[in-house]
């Protein structure tokens, strides 16, 4: 009969002879393996160390206004001579004028020019064709004149020229002598009007 101490030993041993005898079956382990989906690998053109700049559109300084030109002056002398200044005895006011249904400037004449109406006189200023044979006097020319909204109705005379007279340019410096009317109310005519006029050497008048 064994005892059981060696039965022990002989157990300890078996134990150990089973576990060192095949040590790679242990170890060895079944695996599955994994399929892995393919990675696309994109070619990347190599850098040429060029940068493209966007180039931002600056805005254009903006022309200078033109320089208006230089106002002229008469040179008229002698009698019943009246110049730009002469007319600005006046004062305006919004007027309702039935006829065409909308407001117009209705002008306030002062003493002096009250004066001067039915008298022949001289003035001297930028000519501004409206129509044909339609001619209007200005102290400025057509760039700056009322028409462009830049000055008064003071600043522009009708000419009601005689027959005859020759056709005149924009802008043309011409002297004139004319009946002077002053007109408040009819719209279909300037505030300032010269009946008979013709034209003068402005010249010979600076010597009178």
């Amino acid at each position: 009969m064994m005892r059981p101490f060696s039965y022990l030993i002989l157990l300890f041993l078996g134990v150990i002879w089973a576990c060192g005898s095949s040590p790679e079956a242990s170890a060895e382990v079944e695996t599955s393996p994994i399929e892995a989906s393919p990675v696309e690998v994109v070619e990347e053109e190599p850098s040429s160390g060029v940068y493209e700049v966007e180039e931002i559109a600056l805005p254009e300084p903006e022309p200078e206004p033109p320089t208006p030109p230089k106002r002229r002056e008469s040179t008229l002398k002698g009698k019943d001579v009246i110049t730009w200044k002469t007319l600005a005895d006046v004062e305006f006011s919004e007027k309702y004028y039935e006829e065409v249904d909308g407001y117009f400037w209705a002008p306030t004449f002062g003493e002096s020019l009250y004066a001067l109406e039915g008298k022949r006189l001289k003035i001297s200023g930028y000519v501004i064709p409206i129509d044909e044979g339609v001619y209007v006097l200005s102290a400025n020319t057509f760039s700056a004149c009322f028409f462009c909204g830049q000055a008064g109705p003071e600043t522009i005379l009708e000419l009601q020229l005689e027959p005859g007279h020759k056709r005149y340019m924009t802008d043309e410096w011409v002297s004139f002598e004319g009946t002077f009317r002053l007109n408040a109310d009819n719209i279909d005519h300037l505030n300032y009007i010269f009946e008979g006029a013709v034209e003068i050497d402005e010249l010979v008048r600076s010597l009178e």
